[in-house]
């Protein structure tokens, strides 16, 4: 069978119209014609500064367990200490910052 030139005409169309909806078709020109065919579009804008702010320091952990008070008759103790020196710490614990910015997105989700 003889392919003819209709077959490599048909198979380029293919290979631009696919290539044209799969994304290709937003792609700038480079070179030396590029500012012949550039789009003119106004300059962006720079983006804004972020919104910082410093976070509270961390109240320090309490150390109401050392490791003189672990004996050998009366682990337990120690670690009803320790479970209790955790549960403190924890409560302690400060507030995360709720942030006030909500990013959007624009345009079609691809």
């Amino acid at each position: 069978m003889k392919l003819g030139w209709r077959w490599h005409l048909r198979t380029l169309l293919l290979i631009v119209v696919v290539g044209w909806e799969m994304g290709c078709g937003h792609v700038r020109p480079v070179g030396p014609f590029a500012d012949r065919w550039a789009r003119s579009t106004p300059p962006a804008s720079p983006p804004p500064s972020p919104v910082t702010v410093p976070a509270p320091r961390p109240t320090p952990p309490m150390n109401l367990v050392a490791a003189d008070d672990v004996l050998p008759d009366n682990p337990y103790a120690a670690v009803a200490k320790l479970k209790s020196e955790l549960e403190a710490d924890r409560r302690h614990l400060p507030e995360p910052p709720r942030t006030a910015e909500i990013s959007r997105i624009r345009g079609p989700i691809r």
